[in-house]
């Protein structure tokens, strides 16, 4: 099934985000394929911004979140692992270029992560301590994590949530 759970887009201004009730459709099993996608096009940065987030905080962490790095570092995706507040799979790469718009895409297969940017599969490689735990209570949250905290300035459009492993064939098609 290549349906979207979540479709939708939001303009932001500092500390405007969008929250989703837990919903297991957006929470699925550790061992389920996944896929979000989004157009961004950032206006500033931190390096710590947040466009979309599925992360449980407290204690030991699950779920996942994007951030926005500097333009020449990219886009980094982190899934955590359940164990405290470390990184299952952290992946970095593409570019995040302000004023610019960037199709980001990453896959969660059941096993392995990737990251593609513009269509193109960034190759970045995991500098995480491995593992995956999905949230059975995380709160999706787009613009910021779900506390407002870490906000993203720019624009989101066409946020996706699938809940399959969409192919390389696919992500060039929508880019």
């Amino acid at each position: 099934d290549h349906s979207s759970y979540y479709s939708g887009g939001v303009t932001g201004t500092k500390g405007a985000h969008t929250t989703i009730p837990f919903n297991a459709a957006l929470n699925p099993a550790t061992d389920s394929p996944f896929t979000i996608e989004f157009w961004a096009k950032p206006e500033a940065s931190d390096g710590d911004d947040c466009p979309v987030f599925n992360r449980v905080s407290a204690g030991n962490r699950s779920g996942w979140a994007f951030f926005q790095r500097d333009a020449a570092t990219g886009w980094n995706w982190r899934l955590f692992n359940g164990n405290g507040s470390t990184v299952g799979w952290n992946l970095t790469g593409g570019t995040a270029t302000l004023d610019a718009w960037s199709h980001v895409v990453v896959v969660w297969d059941g096993t392995t992560a990737k990251l593609y940017v513009n269509g193109v599969d960034t190759a970045a490689a995991n500098t995480g301590a491995g593992g995956y735990n999905a949230s059975t209570a995380a709160i999706f949250s787009v613009g910021a994590y779900d506390d407002g905290l870490s906000t993203y300035t720019g624009y989101l459009d066409e946020i996706a949530f699938y809940g399959s492993a969409l192919s390389p064939e696919q992500i060039l098609a929508h880019y």
